[in-house]
């Protein structure tokens, strides 16, 4: 009982301590509080603390063989993660553990925020695997007392796909979002809203997953024609599976809430991109993208600048499928906002340029390393114009530090981009003299 009374008293203190830091959460010299502070306040949290580590030495020193002295020590590994010191935030941890698991044995629960809190502090340190092997550990202890579909394993996975997500491991991301689902599933139902964070993340995994699959043929007709091959059947079979979460998804808001709420955008997006991806399906996609303007129409929190923007998707999702319906859509969003000076913005914001939507990030390209190329920049400048339709034409490089064969890889690659187009008073116009500035990686 002495011991706990003692506990107590500690525990106060500390969070006394913590409540008397105010804002002062940065970093500094003496005490990475102490950032931006003035002198005396800086002089005040440095006594305070080394009062607490004077009670935590005292402390240790007479009841260092009780396993309460865990408590304060995950607290303390607590403050370290707080001052971004993982090392000795794992330290604290540890030694928690080890006084938690020498009275209690290896699979008690309370070793769990030891446990979780050394993850962290793995994670701090970017040692992802020693970070996995303690998220496991205490998943592990999680289904001893709770079984597998326990809400007390959620926080666990989520860290666990979050590592996976870093790390690139998609098959353990995978596994770890489909198990995540279940145990949603298990515990409210499967068409329980509940559900439905999860749902939609295993569903745009699986697109990507999909999307990253090499096959031997290319988009469009031949695809559902020669996909006899191990690869190009997951392919396929991914892409259906996330299709059917969408749709799922889809039903069980609709049951819920009804078929014009916003909360269908994420899905019938989901829909649209995942059949981008595959190079089928574009009448679905396009349907999916009306129902958002519909649904967006009609929500009485939408404004003008979110009915054009989402008629501008519906003429990018066009333009990535060579729709030549697209230059209609951008004319009709166009249409829809006021002629009124105050929404100069938003139409400079949606045409005053060309927007480039494919590829959507930078193309990645990498030469091999050579004395000639470990000095300076490789890189490529390449001035282009961008049609109403969207495409792209004239390349001509301009300068380039790149051998020929990769330019010519590279503007393969560039007449395949696609941009939605620059608006002058409602139409579609030629933009000149656009650069393309690539540089090249080396490996």
């Amino acid at each position: 009982m002495h011991s706990r009374v003692a506990l107590t008293l500690f525990v106060l203190l500390f969070a006394l301590l913590l409540s008397g830091r105010g804002e002062a959460t940065t970093s500094a010299h003496t005490h990475p509080r102490t950032d931006g502070l003035n002198a005396e306040e800086s002089a005040r949290i440095a006594h305070a603390m080394e009062i607490i580590m004077d009670l935590v030495d005292r402390y240790m020193s007479e009841y260092q063989a009780d396993e309460l002295i865990a408590i304060p020590m995950i607290y303390e590994g607590l403050d370290h993660l707080e001052d971004r010191a993982p090392a000795e935030a794992l330290a604290s941890f540890t030694e928690a553990e080890t006084r938690i698991e020498a009275g209690a044995g290896p699979f008690a629960p309370r070793l769990m925020p030891a446990i979780q809190g050394q993850a962290l502090s793995y994670i701090g340190l970017r040692d992802f695997d020693n970070a996995v092997d303690a998220l496991h550990r205490a998943q592990h202890i999680t289904r001893r007392y709770s079984g597998v579909s326990s809400t007390n394993e959620l926080a666990i996975l989520n860290q666990l796909i979050e590592l996976g997500e870093r790390t690139g491991n998609s098959d353990d991301v995978h596994t770890l979002r489909k198990l995540n689902l279940k145990v949603l599933e298990d515990t409210f139902g499967e068409d329980d809203p509940r559900v439905l964070p999860a749902l939609l993340k295993l569903a745009e995994h699986l697109t990507d997953l999909a999307g990253g699959i090499r096959t031997t043929t290319g988009k469009g007709a031949n695809y559902r024609h020669s996909n006899t091959s191990g690869p190009e059947v997951r392919k396929d079979r991914m892409f259906d599976l996330s299709e059917d979460l969408y749709e799922r998804g889809i039903l069980i808001i609709e049951q819920h809430y009804g078929p014009a709420d916003p909360r269908l955008i994420p899905l019938l997006e989901g829909i649209v991109r995942s059949k981008l991806i595959k190079g089928l399906g574009k009448g679905k996609a396009i349907r999916a993208q009306q129902r958002i303007i519909d649904i967006i129409r009609g929500d009485p929190g939408s404004d003008v600048g979110d009915v054009a923007r989402a008629m501008v998707t519906l003429g990018d999702t066009l333009i990535l499928w060579d729709d030549a319906n697209a230059v209609a859509t951008y004319k009709a969003a166009w249409a829809a906002i006021p002629p009124e000076a105050s929404f100069d913005r938003l139409r400079n914001e949606l045409f005053g340029r060309p927007v480039k939507l494919n590829p959507r990030t930078e193309i990645p390209l990498k030469l091999r390393k050579r004395p000639w190329r470990t000095e300076g920049e490789t890189y490529a400048e390449i001035v282009y114009r961008v049609h109403g339709n969207g495409r792209p034409t004239g390349f001509d490089i301009i300068e380039t530090t790149a051998p020929p064969r990769a330019n010519r890889y590279l503007l393969g690659k560039l007449y395949e981009a696609r941009f939605r187009p620059r608006m002058v008073d409602g139409e579609v116009v030629v933009t000149e003299g656009l650069i393309w500035h690539q540089d090249y990686g080396l490996y």
